[in-house]
């Protein structure tokens, strides 16, 4: 009985062993199990937060791209200092400026949406609107004061010579964005330009293609440049009279500047060099 008792009791005590031993094994083998599920949910989670923090990244860098470039269009105030030359004739008769100014609209074209190497962008420039005014003082006269008496035209060296131009343009441009908004532009522009001079009572008028080039900085809104215009312009008078220039020894040559006409011809040319600075702001 004893001995039967004593083998009941170990063959109990060894099966509960068993138990537990397999139950500290599952526990160990749950625990690693665990373990890695969690380090795989936290390398999956970090991985996720990486890409959508390098998606935010990109988001922003778009809106301050386009924060950038969106100010497309422009308005340019400037100052003009032409040097305008008869190309015609004998006499080497020129005029600089006594006042000019322009006034000019007109909006940039970008070929491409995305900046190339993210700072440049080529554009197409293109504006209606561009006024010139100059009001003209003469440089050189082309024959000698001495020998001509003014005492009859107190006037006589006043010109009062005004010219008005109508000139749009279009030309390509390249603009560079080094550092925030801070953009650098040079510019080409061919500028159909109608061009109309009221001299004394005297009215001409004239067609020609007139080009410009150019360089600018803006910063944000605010723009500063500086362009040279350059043009040779054909003009008719419209009210000229080969009958009133008849004046004892100016046959051959440009008639006095402040008499009837201070061209001697129908049909006359002007070539005009003119750098200019101007303010501009762009929206």
């Amino acid at each position: 009985m004893n001995k039967t008792l004593k083998v009941t009791l170990f063959l109990l005590f060894g099966t509960m062993g068993v138990a537990n031993a397999q139950s500290v094994e599952g526990l160990t083998d749950s625990t690693h199990l665990v373990e890695q599920t969690t380090s795989q949910n936290y390398d999956s989670l970090w991985s996720e937060v990486t890409e959508l923090k390098s998606h935010l990244n990109l988001l922003e860098q778009e809106r301050m791209q386009e924060k950038i470039w969106k100010r497309k269009k422009y308005l340019k105030l400037g100052m003009m200092f032409p040097t305008v030359k008869y190309v015609e004739g004998d006499g080497d008769l020129s005029w600089n400026t006594d006042i000019a100014f322009m006034l000019q609209t007109g909006k940039t074209a970008y070929l491409h949406a995305k900046p190339i190497a993210g700072m440049v962008k080529i554009g197409i420039d293109w504006g209606l609107l561009c006024f010139n005014y100059e009001k003209l003082k003469p440089k050189n006269i082309p024959f000698d004061l001495d020998d001509y008496d003014t005492s009859a035209d107190d006037n006589l060296y006043d010109l009062g010579m005004h010219k008005f131009e109508w000139a749009p343009h279009i030309g390509p441009s390249v603009s560079v964005n080094p550092w925030k908004h801070l953009i650098a532009c040079a510019y080409f522009h061919v500028m159909p330009t109608g061009s109309f001079i009221l001299e004394n009572e005297n009215f001409s008028s004239g067609f020609a293609c007139a080009m410009a080039t150019g360089v600018s900085v803006v910063y944000k809104g605010l723009s500063l440049g500086f362009e040279w215009a350059w043009s040779t312009i054909k003009y008719t008078q419209n009210s000229f009279d080969d009958d009133g220039y008849e004046y004892d020894g100016w046959e051959d040559e440009i008639p006095p500047m402040g008499l009837d006409n201070v061209f001697n011809t129908e049909k006359f040319k002007l070539k005009t060099n003119c750098p200019r600075i101007y303010l501009s702001i762009r929206w």
